[in-house]
C-alpha cells in the first residue's frame, strides 16, 4: 500500500504521468540539475521537486548521449566530482558543530561524507597500496614494499608514485606452518 501511495504521489507531482515517464530533456534543466549538483544536492533529493525528472530518467540522461547531450553526460561526471568535494569539506562543519550529544549521529555523517568522496574520487581523498614484494634479505630480514599510486581511471593527472619500504627482522615474522 505504501508503495502505491508513493507512485501516485509522484503521479500527481507529475501532472498524471507514470515516474520515469515523460520527462523532456533541454540544455536549460540540465544546466539546473548540474549547477545543484555541483553545490552538493544530491539526485534523489533533486529529484524530490516536481519540477525535475525521476531519479532513473536523471541516470539515463548520465549515461546515454542520445537521450540528452555531450554536455549533460560529461557535465554530470564533473558534478559528481564536485560533490565529492563538497561533501569532504563538509565534514569539518559536521565536526566543528558536534556536541557530546549529537557526537554520534556527527560521526555517522561524516563517515558517510569521507565514503562517498573516496569512492567518487579515489586519487583525492584515499590511497591505494599495492604489494610489490616481500623479498629476503641477508641476516634474516625481510623488506617488504608498498607503492602507493593514482588510480588508472583518475581523470586528474597523475601523480608520482610514493613508496613505503619497510624491514623486518626474520624472528618477528609469522613462520609458515
Amino acid at each position: 500500500m505504501e508503495g502505491l501511495i508513493l507512485v501516485e504521489r509522484t503521479r500527481e507531482r507529475r501532472g498524471g504521468q507514470p515516474p520515469g515517464t515523460g520527462s523532456i530533456y533541454t540544455d536549460e534543466l540540465a544546466e539546473r540539475i548540474l549547477s545543484r549538483m555541483a553545490d552538493g544536492e544530491t539526485v534523489t533529493s533533486i529529484c524530490a521537486d516536481p519540477d525535475y525528472p525521476t531519479f532513473r530518467t536523471i541516470n539515463r540522461w548520465a549515461e546515454n548521449v542520445a537521450e540528452s547531450s555531450e554536455f549533460f553526460v560529461s557535465g554530470y561526471a564533473r558534478a559528481k566530482r564536485y560533490q565529492a568535494r563538497f561533501f569532504a569539506e563538509q565534514t569539518l562543519d559536521i565536526a566543528d558543530s558536534a556536541t557530546p550529544e549529537t557526537a554520534r549521529t556527527c560521526d555517522l555523517k561524516i563517515r558517510a561524507r569521507q565514503w562517498w568522496a573516496r569512492a567518487r574520487l579515489p586519487a583525492e581523498f584515499g590511497d591505494q597500496g599495492i604489494l610489490a614484494g616481500l623479498q629476503p634479505q641477508p641476516g634474516g630480514s625481510a623488506k617488504l614494499t608498498i607503492e602507493f599510486v593514482r588510480p588508472p581511471d583518475a581523470i586528474e593527472a597523475p601523480a608520482p608514485s610514493t613508496s613505503l619500504v619497510l624491514t623486518v627482522q626474520a624472528d618477528t615474522l609469522d613462520s609458515p606452518e
